[in-house]
């Protein structure tokens, strides 16, 4: 849930499930590392932000608990132990074990800021535990059997649909934007080109007459 709200699904599916994305990615235009030796540390100007990985982990925090859980590299494991360290110390767990994921997500808030509750930025509870619910249910014993399986899956499917469904448009977004772009272009180089050509005709026009001719055109204008 954590990485669908800070990554998003259709990015996930465009990555090494999110352990490899570097901050300002999108599905479109993925920004990835390549080694996960150990935290990339590439700071995103725009962004003000180091943020890397499935969890979005700012090299900052990343080197004191590398220190302190003695993690050897940045990799998918070493990332879910961070991340499990960060549930654990921010009182998060009880309420997962219980199933209040409301109030998990509340206690962890500050850690993530695209978790509901974070901020103006936040993404939608219900949306974010939508295709887990039929899971959550299973486990809280109020749903199971095959039912419980073919919602789950129907969830999961939707998901999955929804996600190919925001990356189409955000392809479609970027072409629109693409065209625009190249359109532009055209147009200024055309303007640059008309420019051009009328400073020659008027540089051939003044060259073809006398230089007297031209001083007392110059003198009139300036009177």
């Amino acid at each position: 849930m954590i990485a669908a709200s800070e990554i998003g699904a259709p990015l996930l599916a465009e990555s090494d499930d999110g352990y490899n994305v570097l901050v300002g990615s999108t599905a479109v235009k993925p920004l990835l590392f390549k080694s996960y030796a150990d935290h990339p540390n590439v700071l995103n100007a725009a962004l003000h932000s180091t943020a890397a990985g499935r969890y979005q982990i700012l090299y900052r925090w990343w080197r004191i608990y590398k220190a302190q859980m003695f993690l050897r590299d940045f990799s998918p494991i070493s990332q879910d132990r961070y991340a499990l360290q960060q549930l654990r110390e921010h009182g998060a767990l009880p309420y997962i074990d219980a199933g209040k994921f409301e109030l998990a997500v509340a206690k962890c808030a500050n850690v993530w800021a695209s978790l509901p509750g974070a901020g103006r930025d936040g993404n939608d509870m219900m949306a974010l535990l939508a295709p887990f619910l039929p899971y959550i249910l299973a486990a809280l014993g109020l749903i199971g059997g095959a039912f419980g399986i073919a919602w789950g899956r129907k969830s999961a499917q939707t998901a999955t649909a929804q996600a190919a469904a925001a990356k189409s448009d955000a392809v479609a977004q970027v072409r629109t934007e693409q065209v625009a772009e190249a359109q532009a272009n055209a147009d200024a180089q055309k303007a640059g080109s008309d420019a051009a050509a009328a400073r020659t005709a008027v540089d051939n026009a003044v060259a073809a007459k006398p230089a007297d001719e031209v001083r007392n055109e110059l003198s009139n204008w300036t009177r």
